[in-house]
Formats: C-alpha cells, structure tokens, sequence
C-alpha cells in the first residue's frame, strides 16, 4: 500500500439467504420410455420412491431426455469434490432466450419472500454457488453423491436459489472519465449479486468485467491484484443499500467506454431462518430441445432438505462506527495477536465476535519443540479408561456405461468382483448374518427330490427320520433357520459333495477337483 493512504471501512450490505433445493420429482410432455417399454410422458416420477422399484431407472430416462445427446447423465460438464462431496455439473437443453432465473413466492418467519432458482455451478471453487446471468445461458445444476444411498439428503439432483428479485439496467458512457462512477439507485441491493457486462454492437452481453472485493485506496486501482485483468470495477455502498459502480483511472485499469448491462439482486434485507417446512413442493417449467428438434417442457418438483441461516441485514451505523477504527489500526493486515482479534471482524457483519490466541510468535525457532501439557496448542497423547465405538452404515454405488457385451463383462471382472471382495462388504455380512452353529442339535438334511439345481426336503435327526420344527415354531437355535436364511451344510465323516452330480452326498474322501466337504 503506498505511504500516505489508509484503507476505508467499507459498508457492508445485506446478505441475502441462499441455499440449495433438490429434485423431489421429474416429469416431462416427451415420449420417452423406460427399460420395461412403459411411456413416460405426463408421468411424475419421484426421487427414492419406495413405492416404485423401478424409480430409479425412470428418473434418469426423463433426466436424459432434457439433456444434449453429449452431455447425458455419467458424463457431466465438470465434475470435482466440493465440501468433501462428489460432485457433477450438467446443463439442461434449454431453449430460453432471457435469464434463466425462477421465481417463487413463500412466507418464512410470517413474511411473504421472494425467491429465485438460478443457474448453478462449482466451477473452480469449494462451494456451489449461482453463475453470472446473462440472456440465453443454459439452466446448470448439479449432482451430489455422499455414499449414503439415494435417501441421504446429500444425494440427488440440486440447484441453487437466493431470496430477493433479479434487476437489471443498461447505461452509456462516451467520454469517460479518470474514476468514473455510476449511480444505481435501486434500494436493498445485497452484499455479493452484482455483476455488469460490456454491451457488443447488437446490444448483447459480450464481455464480463471482473469485480473488485473493496476498495483498499481511494480508488479502483489498488485492488487490482492480477495486473493482467485490466477490466475492472468496484461496488460502493450508499444510503439505504443503494450502490455506486467505480471505476479504474485509465492507467492501472480499462476506462469505460460504451454500452454496459448491469445485473443486481433486490433482498429484503433482514434477518431470518429458512427451514425445510417452508419451502416445499416448488415446481418449476424447463422448456428444452429434445432428440428430435421438438421444444417439450421438464417439470421439476424441489424441496428445501436443510435449514438455512445465511442471511444479515446490512451493517448499521453503530456497527460501523465500531469497526471503523479498528480497520484503521490493522492497516488492511494481520501481524499480531492483536491483529487477528480485531481485523475479521471487518469482514462480513456476520461475525460478532472472535477470539484468536497466540500460539506462536516470530523470535521462536522452529526447531524448538513447543510441549504444552493441556493440548490445546501442541499434540499430547492422552489414555483414558473409557470411550465409545460406534459404525456407520452406507451405501456404496457405481454407474457405468455400456455397448457391448464385453464392456459389461470388463464391469463384472474389473469393479463388481472388486465390490464384492472388499473388506467394507465382509464386515457387512458379518455384522447382518450372523453365524449360528447348529452341530449340537444332532440335525441332518432328508433329502426327498432332486432336480437340476433344486432338491427338496426337511431337517430332522440324525437318527431317524423325525422332522423338526423351524423358525418361529421351536426355541432352539433352529429358531434362525428363516426365509432368506443362508445355511452351510458339512458332509458327514466318510462323505463328500459332488459338485459334477447336482451336490450329490457320496462315500469317499473328497479328493477329486468337483469333490467339497461343505
């Protein structure tokens, strides 16, 4: 920063609650038909439906069906793992001209608030959030898996929504000049959904200008932290919410000259929890392109799974005549412990307050061991004569693709065999089907028919041909012997199985490569 200048405390406006919605269900006016021939037009198809086994299967084919023929389901836009959770990317075809934002209307806290479902995407950051709007852009959403099965709450199809109303207005500098500025006077702009374009000769959105976090300086310039990025503006907070779009001085930045389109979101502005209940059963309308040329429309049906608490209201004058000062005395930077305690707290209004200690401090060699006796700032080995062990359970899936039988064989050989070999499934077998020896009870099988692959019969004692009860029907350990049961049976000493002859019980030892004792 140069000498002489101190940084500003800059405004901070509201925050607008914003959140995720997922697919509760598909419906589509496309003939489209599932794996066992059913048409599935007019159908509506619901996630994780326990009614319908084959939900799944429909669920996807109508998904596909709004989707470019590149781009279907398995072979998304992007892909990455964002907040520990894997995570696709896909577009709709879509056949909109205008932004593809949603509005909805619901009342949260006893106030009726406007909502909006916008595009969405991940694209080289860690969080989902909304991408710039601009005419004609495809709906994106994406696709979570937390392997915890279809019914987690982490799993399904999302797409993002924010509360408040998309605006947008157009302006027209020809001369500009040094640190130019344009006044929006719209009230209740928020703090993040700002964005503006540079018109082209047809009027359309031709290029986006980068938009700079705060001011540093006294203008523009001195936030330009890629000097390659020269098309630059920043955002000034005015009275009531309203703001001002600042620009560069022409040296360390582009002047603007032309025609501009700016995009801002109006939000009420206050503070407020959104939960599940409050927003349900959303529908919205997708027109796209199908397959064959034809404009058909995707009706989505989406829930709120998780409470959102993301909103504040804008900082208020006594907030920042307590903040100012210390903005001043931090010098835009953390060195010191002091430091650290004060300067995040001009940041975002969200923070009320923060403690941070000292655990280190310049003039401590690095090579000197720090042992602090309670933990809290150097590791300590810590024993203990209690705890707790617990498991978890989940659902563990793959997908794959498919054109020939070879490629389903390569599945088979190379990931399901690998599935099914795998410690995690071991441990789930043990932990589901339990061993239960039945040596003690003296019990053999009396074999009755056999046919190929199938053989009736009862179990009884060994010594005659006295049946026994099973299941529920005798207390004994015959008691598990139940439908889905998986029983071992042992040949008798001097017999074995022959695999070669349906499991046949044969006298002998078994020393042949078909012979088995189990």
């Amino acid at each position: 920063m140069p000498h002489g200048r101190c940084p500003k405390h800059h405004a901070k406006r509201n925050i607008a609650g914003s959140g995720l919605l997922k697919f509760n269900s598909v419906s589509t006016t496309q003939s489209v038909y599932d794996s066992n021939g059913r048409n599935l037009a007019g159908q509506h198809v619901v996630w994780n439906d326990p009614a319908n086994v084959n939900w799944y299967d429909q669920f996807i084919t109508i998904l596909n069906a709004s989707l470019p023929a590149t781009r279907q389901f398995g072979n998304p836009d992007d892909k990455a793992t964002v907040q520990g959770i894997m995570s696709e990317q896909y577009r709709f075809q879509a056949a909109n001209s205008d932004v593809p934002v949603y509005s909805f209307t619901k009342p949260v806290d006893g106030r009726s608030m406007n909502f909006e479902i916008v595009s969405t995407i991940f694209k080289d950051a860690n969080e989902i959030y909304e991408e710039p709007p601009y005419a004609g852009n495809r709906l994106g959403f994406v696709y979570r898996n937390d392997n915890k099965g279809n019914g987690s709450s982490n799993t399904g199809f999302f797409v993002h929504f924010r509360q408040g109303i998309l605006n947008q207005g157009t302006f027209t500098i020809d001369q500009p000049s040094t640190n130019e500025t344009v006044d929006i006077d719209a009230s209740n702009i928020n703090n993040s959904d700002v964005w503006l374009y540079r018109l082209n000769q047809n009027g359309l959105e031709s290029e986006l200008w980068a938009k700079v976090p705060s001011f540093e300086a006294n203008n523009v310039i001195y936030n330009s932290l890629k000097k390659s990025i020269r098309n630059i503006y920043g955002v000034v907070t005015r009275t009531n919410d309203r703001i001002s779009l600042a620009f560069s001085d022409g040296t360390f930045g582009t002047l603007p000259r032309g025609s501009f389109k700016v995009y801002y979101r109006v939000s009420n502005g206050v503070s407020y929890t959104i939960n599940p209940r409050d927003i349900k059963n959303v529908s919205i309308e997708v027109p796209y392109v199908s397959n064959v040329g034809q404009i058909e429309t995707l009706t989505v049906s989406l829930n709120l799974l998780a409470s959102v608490d993301n909103s504040t209201e804008a900082e208020t004058s006594a907030n920042i005549k307590a903040r100012a000062p210390a903005t001043y005395y931090t010098q835009n930077r953390m060195i010191t412990a002091e430091d650290y305690n004060i300067s995040p707290l001009s940041v975002s209004q969200e923070i009320v307050k923060i403690k941070s200690v000292n655990r280190s401090a310049s003039g401590i060699s690095r090579y000197f061991d720090l042992v602090d006796p309670t933990g809290k700032y150097s590791k300590t080995n810590l024993f203990a004569d209690d705890g707790a062990l617990y498991k978890e359970e989940y659902t563990d899936t793959f997908r794959f693709k498919y054109l020939t039988r070879s490629d389903i064989e390569g599945v088979i050989y190379n990931q399901l065999l690998d599935n099914l070999q795998s410690i995690q499934l071991r441990d789930y077998f043990y932990s589901k089907f339990p061993k239960i020896l039945t040596g003690s009870l003296n019990v053999r099988w009396h074999n009755k028919t056999s046919d190929a692959n199938m053989s009736t019969g009862y179990l009884g004692a060994v010594e005659d041909t006295t049946p026994f009860k099973l299941s529920e029907s005798t207390k004994s350990n015959l008691r598990f012997v139940t439908v889905g049961s998986i029983l071992k049976f042992v040949a008798p000493a001097g017999f074995y199985f022959d695999k070669a002859h349906n499991n046949a019980l044969v006298a002998g030892n078994a020393t042949s490569l078909n012979s088995t004792t189990t």
